[in-house]
C-alpha cells in the first residue's frame, strides 16, 4: 500500500458548495494541524455532491482526519442534506504524469 486515503461523500443543498468555500477556506489551518497528512481535496460531483479526499501516512492519520473533517463540516450543517458518508482505503497503485 502507497498510501492510505481518507474519503468522505457529502449530500448538500442546489448550490450550496459557494456558501460552504468561505466556510472551508476558513479551516484550512485545521487541517494542517492533522499530523502526517499530505493533502486534501474537495471535488464537486455534481450540484448536490461533493467528495473529500484525503491522502496520509498511516491509518490512525486517516481516523484523526475523519474526526477533524467533522468538527470542519459542522460549520455547513445547514447546507447539508445527508449524513456524511466516511469510506477509508488504501492506495494499490500511482500514476504520475
Amino acid at each position: 500500500i502507497l498510501k492510505l486515503t481518507g474519503i468522505t461523500k457529502v449530500q448538500h443543498q442546489l448550490g450550496a458548495i459557494n456558501k460552504m468555500i468561505p466556510t472551508l477556506e476558513s479551516k484550512k489551518n485545521l487541517m494542517k494541524s492533522v499530523e502526517g497528512i499530505q493533502s486534501v481535496r474537495l471535488i464537486e460531483i455534481d450540484d448536490t455532491t461533493g467528495l473529500e479526499i484525503s491522502l496520509n501516512e498511516n491509518a490512525q492519520q486517516v481516523v484523526n482526519v475523519e474526526e477533524k473533517f467533522k468538527e470542519l463540516i459542522s460549520g455547513m450543517i445547514p447546507h447539508i442534506t445527508d449524513p456524511a458518508q466516511i469510506m477509508n482505503g488504501g492506495e494499490f497503485l500511482k500514476f504520475e504524469l
